[in-house]
C-alpha cells in the first residue's frame, strides 16, 4: 500500500466500517511492510504474485464471510485517495438509484481517450451529488453482498487476464450487458486514483491530501 493513501483512507473511517486489510505476501514478507505495525484491523495473508491472483484470493476469502446481504462491501486498491465524507455518499448511490455498483472515481481517460469520444451517460441526481452512469472502473468498487454472491462467478470469470491483470473493463460491459447491473460514479469524485495523469478532475488533491 501507499502509505500516503492508507493514512488518508485510515483517517476517514468512523465506526460503520469495518476494515479488513489483504495482503499478498508474494512481495515479500508482511513484517517487511508498514501495515504490520497496524493494530486497529484485522490482516489476511495470501500468496498471489500479480494483480489477477491477488484478485482471486480476495474474492474467495471475502464470498466466505458472515456477511449479511444488505451490507455493502467496498474493495479497495492500495493506491486511492478519499474526500472527507466519501462513505455517506456512496450510502447515498445504494439508497437513491437502482446501480448495483458504486465507484467513488471520476475516471479522466473517460474524457480524453479516442474510445469514449461518443460517450454518453445518464446523469442522476441525489441529496448532496450528481451521478453518473459509467461503462467500468478498476478494481476498486463497492456493492451489496448479495450482488457479489449473485455475480461471484462473472467476478471470478473476468479475474484472469493478460500478463496478470485482471478485465475489470470487460467485467463490467458484461454486467451492464448481460445482467443489467449498472455501476455509477459521483461527479466531481469523492476518490481518485492516486496516478498523477489519471486524477480525478476538478478536485484539488493535493489539498486533500494535506488536510
Amino acid at each position: 500500500a501507499l502509505p500516503i493513501c492508507y493514512w488518508n483512507f485510515k483517517q476517514s473511517l468512523d465506526d460503520r466500517v469495518k476494515v479488513t486489510l489483504v495482503y499478498d505476501n508474494a512481495g515479500g514478507p508482511l513484517n517487511n511492510h508498514f501495515i504490520a505495525a497496524e493494530k486497529d484491523f484485522n490482516i489476511v495473508e495470501f500468496t498471489g504474485g500479480n494483480d489477477s491472483k491477488s484478485l482471486i484470493n480476495l474474492l474467495n476469502y471475502v464470498i466466505k464471510q458472515d456477511i449479511s446481504d444488505d451490507d455493502i462491501v467496498y474493495f479497495l486498491e492500495d493506491d486511492y485517495v478519499h474526500r472527507k465524507d466519501w462513505l455517506d455518499i456512496m450510502l447515498e448511490g445504494f439508497e437513491y438509484t437502482d446501480a448495483d455498483y458504486v465507484t467513488l472515481y471520476d475516471h479522466k481517460d473517460k474524457y480524453f481517450l479516442r474510445r469514449y469520444k461518443s460517450l454518453e451517460s445518464k446523469i442522476i441526481i441525489t441529496p448532496s451529488v450528481h451521478w453518473r452512469y459509467t461503462p467500468s472502473t478498476t478494481n476498486t468498487w463497492a456493492t451489496r453482498f448479495e450482488t457479489l454472491k449473485k455475480h461471484f462467478e462473472i467476478q471470478l470469470k473476468f479475474s484472469p487476464g493478460r500478463r496478470g491483470s485482471a478485465r475489470d473493463n470487460d467485467k463490467f460491459l458484461y454486467l451492464r450487458k448481460k445482467r443489467n447491473s449498472y455501476l455509477i460514479s459521483p461527479l466531481p469524485a469523492y476518490s481518485t486514483h492516486a496516478l498523477a495523469e489519471y486524477l480525478s478532475p476538478v478536485i484539488d488533491w493535493e489539498k486533500v491530501i494535506n488536510g
